[in-house]
Order: structure tokens, then C-alpha cells, then sequence
């Protein structure tokens, strides 16, 4: 059986629904120059042009319009195929989960024992890479992923077919170790603070912060600041002593209890909105059910 390149076959579907390169490769998450090069791949395979400018436009030869719809078709039926092979193996229990380093550590693993009691069945395994948002889609849609739970989410997903839960908001506090100044003084000012510890994504939180402490804009640079890679680093720093820091108070809790933090001040402010995310495909697999309706009862 001859056969062209599956992924030429892949590209050329997608520029053929476009009729632009540019927005297939937007679409595929590759370069204007790989669509090129991957639909000439497959015209040399096939001996025929499959596209032809008219004008500023891109149009397809009579010939590659009903090859794209064939195509479409049949890898429309490879996808339902294999939708109906996975819900119908129960053995293919491993679910594989992108979470935030910190929502993993602070939250999610010290109830998941709870969750592993309940489903012995269904292995967990979690990732924590430091994606953008894109990459979470991509990662859905290449199956490499079953659920993403993600902060803040900020790509666009208009057009894919992605379920999207929301979990919880953050409610962020003042947090410090018990020995701290600040949990002496109950003050914060540029005077009596040594160290304000902040993440590399959100220093906007701080002025947020002390504007609804002090009642106006603060200048940040009158106080010492110290920047770390995420919100885990800041707790671990504020709990041993370093500065004071802001953390999401359902993260902090058993460090509290244990008086390795205090609470100094009352004010809050809300923080980053954390969503969960699946394919719609995946959604009605029986593993990623479960996890979901488990993740969303542990909220309320």
C-alpha cells in the first residue's frame, strides 16, 4: 500500500480549510516555512500543484478540493475510531495530569491519597512544566495530557474544543514568620520591613497589596524587594525568616497551624484564577470523569 507522509497529509488538510499558510501554521503551532515545505512534500509525492494564487489569494486546484474533503473525511473516521477504543479499554487507566508546581505541593498532593483510596484503579501522574498557555492547548490536543490544571489562564481558545472547569480563586494574605518584625509591629512600612519577597510574574500584587493597606500607590522602590522564581519559593523563604510575602491562604494553613507562618495583617486580595482543563474528547472518558468531579468536590 503507498501512502504519503502522514504529517504532509496533516498540514495540507489544515491549509486547505484555511486557504492561508499562515493561519495553518498558527493553527499547527509550526512556521509559515514548515507548511510550505510539507505541502510541496506531498505534491512531489502526488505529481499535481495542489494550490494556485489568484491574485493575493490561495485557492485549490479541482483536484485537491475533493482530495482535502476525502482526506478530512477519513481521518474524521480515524479519530472517532480511536475515541471508541479508548473509552471502550479499561486497562488504559493511567491519567496523566499538568499541574503548577505549587497547586501540586500546597494542595492537590496532600488530598491525593484520598483520591487514590477511592480509585485504587486509576493511576495519577502529574507534571508540573513551566508552560505558557498555548503550550497547555497543544499538550490536549496531542493527547500528551488528560487534564491541565492551570493559573491564569490567558490563551485563546476560541475554535478548539476544550471543557474548561473553574476550581477556585486565590485569596492571597500577608504572610511572615512568627519571630518577623511585622508580626511584632503589625505595621508595614518602608521603615519597619526588611524584605519584601516577591514572584517573577506577579509584582503588580504588591502595589494591589499595600494600595488596599495604605488607602493610595505605594512606590515599591522605597522598600528592599527580593524576587523568586514562584509562590512555593516565597512561602519556604517567609517560613524560615526572610521577608514577608503573599500567599494564597489555603496554601498556608498547616504552616499556620504549625506556627511556622502567622497572618499579621486581615486585609486580603484576590490573586489568579485557577481553571482545569480537558479536551472535549476526554471529557467523557470515564478516568478523566472521576478525577474531575473528585478535583471539584474537594472545592465545595
Amino acid at each position: 500500500m503507498r501512502l504519503p507522509p502522514l504529517r504532509s497529509l496533516q498540514v495540507f488538510i489544515c491549509a486547505a480549510k484555511h486557504l492561508n499558510f499562515t493561519r495553518a501554521a498558527e493553527e499547527l503551532f509550526v512556521t509559515h516555512v514548515s507548511v510550505s515545505l510539507q505541502v510541496k512534500q506531498l505534491e512531489d509525492y502526488l505529481g499535481v500543484k495542489l494550490f494556485r494564487k489568484v491574485g493575493r489569494r490561495l485557492e485549490l486546484t479541482a483536484f485537491a478540493a475533493d482530495y482535502a474533503r476525502t482526506l478530512q473525511t477519513a481521518f474524521d473516521q480515524i479519530e472517532q475510531a480511536t475515541e471508541h477504543f479508548l473509552l471502550a479499554n479499561e486497562h488504559n487507566n493511567l491519567l496523566n495530569v499538568i499541574v503548577p508546581n505549587i497547586f501540586a505541593m500546597r494542595w492537590l498532593m496532600p488530598k491525593l491519597s484520598e483520591f487514590q483510596e477511592q480509585y485504587p484503579h486509576i493511576e495519577v501522574r502529574l507534571c508540573s512544566p513551566n508552560y505558557k498557555g498555548q503550550d497547555y492547548i497543544r499538550k490536549l490536543e496531542q493527547g500528551a495530557a488528560d487534564i491541565v490544571i492551570c493559573l491564569d489562564f490567558d490563551a485563546d481558545f476560541t475554535g478548539k474544543k476544550l471543557h474548561c472547569d473553574f476550581i477556585f480563586q486565590e485569596e492571597l494574605v500577608l504572610v511572615c514568620h512568627p519571630d518577623y518584625e511585622v508580626a511584632k509591629t503589625k505595621q508595614l512600612t518602608a521603615e519597619t520591613t526588611l524584605l519584601l519577597m516577591n514572584t517573577v510574574y506577579r509584582k503588580q500584587l504588591w502595589r494591589q497589596y499595600l494600595k488596599g493597606l495604605i488607602g493610595q500607590e505605594h512606590d515599591l522602590a522605597d522598600y528592599r524587594t527580593m524576587v523568586f522564581q514562584d509562590s512555593n519559593q516565597v512561602i519556604h523563604a517567609a517560613s524560615n525568616g526572610l521577608g514577608v510575602g503573599l500567599a494564597n491562604r489555603s496554601y498556608i494553613d498547616e504552616l499556620v497551624y504549625l506556627n511556622r507562618l502567622v497572618i499579621p495583617m486581615d486585609l486580603s486580595i484576590p490573586g489568579g484564577r485557577y481553571e482545569c482543563l480537558t479536551s472535549e474528547q476526554d471529557v467523557k472518558r470515564e478516568k478523566v470523569q472521576i478525577f474531575r468531579h473528585w478535583l471539584l468536590s474537594m472545592i465545595r
